[in-house]
């Protein structure tokens, strides 16, 4: 095999696999929540850590920021990014109630759930 041979057969090597991981990319659904859990903030990111380290050092957004949603409630996972909003919005119609119904069954205390990360900026 001569060298341009090997180039061109590693350089598709590594387009498939860059395509492959393209396609394996986790996208998640969150609600994020104020100190006394009063306000609920739903998004989607494809970087569930590095997304609650923007809220809670204020750089998420002006909704975040002027409401003080810092503590990460709850996220859902999804492969597809058009399911994950498809989710969100889904979940921005529902009323308070079915949301907190919703938190409460994988987080019944309403703890934060990225407390335990390392986010570092």
């Amino acid at each position: 095999m001569n060298l341009f041979n090997y180039k061109r057969k590693k350089y598709f090597l590594l387009k498939r696999t860059y395509l492959y991981l393209l396609c394996m990319r986790t996208f998640y659904v969150y609600i994020m929540s104020n100190f006394a859990r009063t306000v609920f903030y739903i998004g989607v990111t494809n970087n569930i850590q590095a997304r609650a380290g923007q809220h809670k050092n204020g750089q998420g957004g002006k909704f975040t920021e002027k409401y003080k949603c810092h503590y990460l409630m709850f996220y859902e996972e999804y492969g597809d990014v058009t399911e994950a909003i498809a989710r969100e919005k889904n979940l921005k119609n529902w009323h308070r109630e079915w949301k907190i119904n919703l938190i409460r069954q994988s987080n019944p205390d309403l703890n934060d759930l990225s407390a335990a990360w390392e986010i570092s900026f």
